[in-house]
């Protein structure tokens, strides 16, 4: 009897197959990435930029700031500062394009990608499907987040201390010298 019921599961063992699609490789993620960067509605936003900062989240990879695009991507470290929105004039502000992934889902040749960006209070999202080992573009839409009432970090003494610091319409990171 022991024998039928080790061969009966021998044998369910060799009949399952498994799929090695639905694991994504480093390089898969970074021609994801760069597809995404290199999107018409992504490029429209970010026209005037030439640094991305992707925030160290649950959902960042590494290997994301090996993506071919034409900005230079760094990352920093998630916290509340990073995380700060631009309000308005008279406000401290970040020029710095500081995004976080906010859901990144992949299901054997498509993926879901959405990305928020700190300053502007936007959300880009992209769809893409793998044709031929190529990453399209299904689509891709950049749009704005709504209203908020309050900010995590406006009640946070180093923003209370950089707000008395800070004249109105002056970055607290400025932009970069153009070479």
């Amino acid at each position: 009897m022991k024998s039928i019921v080790y061969i009966s599961l021998l044998l369910t063992f060799l009949g399952c197959k498994t799929n090695r699609n639905d694991v994504l490789t480093t390089q898969d993620t970074i021609k994801i990435m760069s597809v995404i960067l290199n999107g018409r509605a992504f490029l429209k936003e970010n026209s005037n930029v030439d640094t991305l900062f992707f925030l160290r989240n649950k959902l960042f990879n590494k290997s994301w700031l090996e993506a071919k695009s034409r900005f230079k991507i760094k990352s920093l470290e998630d916290n509340s500062q990073t995380r700060m929105t631009n309000i308005g004039p008279g406000f401290p502000s970040d020029s710095r394009q500081r995004l976080s992934i906010f859901k990144f889902e992949y299901k054997k040749d498509t993926a879901e990608i959405v990305m928020y960006e700190h300053g502007g209070h936007l959300y880009y999202e992209t769809e893409l499907n793998l044709k031929k080992g190529n990453w399209i573009i299904l689509k891709q839409r950049a749009f704005s987040g709504g209203r908020i009432e309050k900010f995590e970090f406006e009640d946070e003494e180093w923003y209370k201390d950089l707000k008395k610091k800070v004249k109105p319409h002056q970055p607290m990171f400025p932009p970069a010298e153009p070479k």
